[in-house]
């Protein structure tokens, strides 16, 4: 059924988001120790690729926030979809007329 997928995609989403929210507290760790070293040329390449990294993945976030949000709203419309046909049905299965009669 479309929902129980949609909903799989949605939870890996949200995990998948976990696991980019703590490579980012992990960057944002390595920075704030780089931070406190001397400012030598290679620490200044660490800095500035693991800034970049992070922006990457912040973007990535974003991005995934909108893909969830749109997923739940396609859902949601898919069960109130679903929930008319089965009202429509559960109506002309009432308008049978009785056998016999």
């Amino acid at each position: 059924m479309l929902i129980m997928g949609n909903k799989q995609k949605i939870q890996s989403l949200i995990d998948k988001k976990i696991r980019i929210m703590s490579s980012i507290s992990s960057i944002e760790t390595s920075l704030q120790t780089e931070n406190a070293k001397n400012r030598s040329k290679r620490n200044k390449t660490n800095i500035d690729g693991w800034v970049a990294t992070k922006k990457a993945l912040e973007s990535k976030l974003l991005g995934m926030n909108a893909t969830i949000k749109a997923l739940m709203m396609v859902t949601a419309e898919q069960g109130d979809n679903i929930k008319k046909v089965l009202k429509l049905k559960d109506e002309q299965i009432a308008n049978i007329p009785a056998m016999g009669g």
